[in-house]
């Protein structure tokens, strides 16, 4: 279930730099550590407008449906959204806590996520603790 709301998660994210941001590349950061998993998503696009952004970090606001979604899948998880712009672009992390039994688990859900989101940049061992960061062409317009 974890592995599947990051992923959509990070769908939605990268739709949203393509109709938004302008931008051509995004970095993505995931990392697992022993109690929770963080998803960050970083452009180098045109930015949110400061008035805007500051209704979008309002969990009762309002967002574009693509935003309401990934918020609702990350607080079904008992997570954050968090969302940080300025004019050189836009950083969203999502930061999810692992149950117990997922924590019992090692690595095999968080492992089975990054390979399903992106197979050529995970080649190796993902262990606790470990992290990845990747930076994605986007095509462009």
């Amino acid at each position: 279930m974890i592995e599947t709301a990051l992923f959509r998660v990070l769908q939605e994210r990268l739709t949203s730099v393509h109709r938004h941001s302008g931008a051509l590349e995004v970095r993505i950061h995931f990392q697992y550590q022993s109690e929770t998993v963080m998803l960050e998503m970083r452009d180098c696009g045109r930015g949110i407008p400061t008035a805007l952004l500051n209704r979008l970090r309002e969990a009762s606001s309002e967002a574009g449906v693509g935003l309401a979604g990934m918020r609702e899948r990350v607080n079904e998880l008992s997570g954050k959204l968090e969302i940080e712009s300025d004019g050189h672009g836009t950083s969203m992390r999502a930061i999810v806590p692992l149950p117990a039994i997922a924590r019992s688990a090692e690595t095999r859900d968080c492992r089975r996520f990054v390979l399903s989101a992106h197979a050529e940049l995970m080649a190796g061992n993902f262990t606790k603790g470990a992290s990845v960061s990747h930076s994605e062409q986007l095509a462009s317009r």
